[in-house]
């Protein structure tokens, strides 16, 4: 069958944007009032699994609530007559962060920055209402022009989210490893159950070293059980300096501090990470400091970097 044509509750689509393991997400358009969305489906084989329904929904729950300027909006959340379970989202024109970070561009600092205030502006948001994204990185992230920002940021995919309430609580399981292995910080590795937002940190901390070094990741590709043992039992985060960042000594310091194995030792919310980082970018010929994009794109994070909460869940 065609990728053109089906229909969708009010929605007719018009393309395929793109696939998973899961889903598969059309662009689509409302029948009466013409404007765009992008459907995402949940694959026939999965409506059967009650846990991958669960995570499915769960995804438009917790964007849904949120309601948030860098967050994709979720627009509704249907189960059809024949089971099929499909969510409609704001469609977004633009690029992914993976995208962008091979185009060389966020080896800019203020551009890394810039990205950095609007997604932790976000996860501030998640958090204090007891979300945890748990699945940070740069496929998640969604670079469009939005309100005269060339860069604005919408954080996707709550998929495996972590809800702060008891009725979810069964969500998660115990040894139960869930989250993209190169961004998971090693107490997410250990157990996902009983993890919070400094996770979410650990990941931002990794997405960041990855813009500033032009793709490289902090501990490698290199996912094994070994490696992740290292990375668990570490004293010493690499510096971005490393793989050819060029940064200020504390800006790298700033970042390493996100990477720390002991999740005491990180910054403890998003707002704080990004409030430091922002601190030690300074204006150039072409760019304003990193505190001016900061209170230009998303000013709660100064107010929400003095109060550090990290959220426990249940």
């Amino acid at each position: 069958m065609s990728d053109e044509g089906k229909v969708f509750g009010p929605y007719v689509t018009i393309r395929k944007l793109g696939a998973g393991g899961m889903g598969v997400v059309y662009q689509a358009r409302h029948q009466v009032l013409g404007t765009f969305a992008a459907i995402k489906v949940l694959k026939a084989e999965w409506t059967a699994r009650e846990d991958i329904v669960h995570r499915f929904i769960k995804e438009a729950i917790a964007a849904a609530r949120l309601k948030h300027r860098n967050i994709v909006r979720v627009l509704d959340c249907v189960q059809a007559p024949n089971g099929e379970w499909w969510i409609a989202l704001e469609y977004l024109e633009g690029m992914s962060l993976s995208d962008y970070i091979r185009t060389g561009a966020t080896r800019d600092p203020a551009l890394a920055c810039l990205i950095l205030v609007q997604a932790a502006n976000a996860l501030q948001a998640a958090h204090s209402a007891g979300i945890v994204h748990r699945d940070v990185k740069p496929d998640n992230v969604f670079l469009s022009n939005k309100n005269g920002n060339d860069l604005h940021v919408d954080l996707l995919d709550f998929g495996i989210a972590k809800l702060g309430e008891k009725q979810n609580a069964g969500a998660t399981r115990t040894g139960v490893v869930m989250g993209t292995p190169s961004y998971m910080a090693p107490e997410q590795h250990a157990d996902a159950k009983h993890i919070d937002g400094r996770a979410d940190v650990y990941a931002l901390g990794v997405m960041v070293f990855e813009m500033l070094t032009g793709g490289w990741m902090p501990w490698g590709q290199d996912t094994s059980m070994s490696e992740i043992y290292r990375r668990m039992t570490s004293e010493l985060p690499p510096d971005p300096r490393a793989l050819g960042a060029t940064v200020s000594a504390p800006l790298a310091e700033t970042v390493r501090r996100a990477l720390q194995c002991d999740p005491r030792k990180r910054w403890q919310t998003p707002a704080e990470f990004a409030f430091a980082f922002a601190e030690c970018v300074p204006a150039t010929s072409t760019m304003p400091s990193g505190l001016a994009l900061l209170d230009r794109w998303a000013a709660e994070v100064r107010g929400a970097a003095r109060v550090a909460s990290v959220p426990t869940g249940v």
